[in-house]
């Protein structure tokens, strides 16, 4: 297996493919590549991430100020989980995958005014953890690629698709990946 820490960024998009605000994004996964392999080159995997989305309060950033980047309270996060059957293609050293699944986000609507980006997509319900937390289930997809140097570490590309459930909101997302395969 492969663990995977993912660094990019993300967008909600209209089926007109008009973005939105970047969300900044951070993930850490395990990669279960080729369990059911098919010949020397084809199997299928298992793949599940963990990923949190920080956004701006209000939707903007404000460029003026370079000291909001680094406090926390200026940020919304949508944290979530998904988990995918892949397909993978092995060409030597090059990895090639496309995945489908499911998947559950958080998100921290403390101020529920300054999070109306990630309140539009998670619409399911509240969850009340000390606080009102929205939620939502989303259909999730993967493609990438990894290259292996040697065999412990890979460096990588992914886009990532959610299509949010109660919302019908579509969320984007390009990823560099680093992998420490075990």
């Amino acid at each position: 297996f492969s663990l995977l820490f993912r660094f990019g960024a993300g967008s909600r998009f209209t089926d007109a493919f008009s973005f939105s605000t970047p969300a900044a994004q951070f993930g850490i996964g395990l990669d279960f590549r080729n369990i059911i392999p098919i010949g020397d080159h084809f199997g299928f995997g298992l793949r599940s991430d963990i990923t949190v989305d920080f956004l701006p309060k209000g939707g903007a950033w404000n460029l003026a100020d370079n000291l909001q980047y680094f406090n926390a309270l200026n940020y919304a996060e949508a944290s979530s989980i998904d988990l995918k059957i892949t397909a993978d293609v092995i060409s030597g050293p090059v990895d090639f995958y496309l995945g489908g699944g499911v998947g559950y986000s958080l998100a921290n609507p403390a101020d529920n005014t300054d999070n109306a980006y990630f309140n539009s997509i998670h619409t399911l319900a509240d969850v009340n953890i000390g606080t009102v937390f929205s939620s939502a289930w989303f259909a999730s997809g993967v493609l990438g690629i990894r290259f292996y140097c040697g065999d412990i570490f890979s460096l990588g590309a992914e886009v990532h698709y959610r299509y949010y459930m109660p919302s019908g909101e579509h969320y984007g997302s390009a990823d560099l990946v680093l992998g420490f395969t075990f």
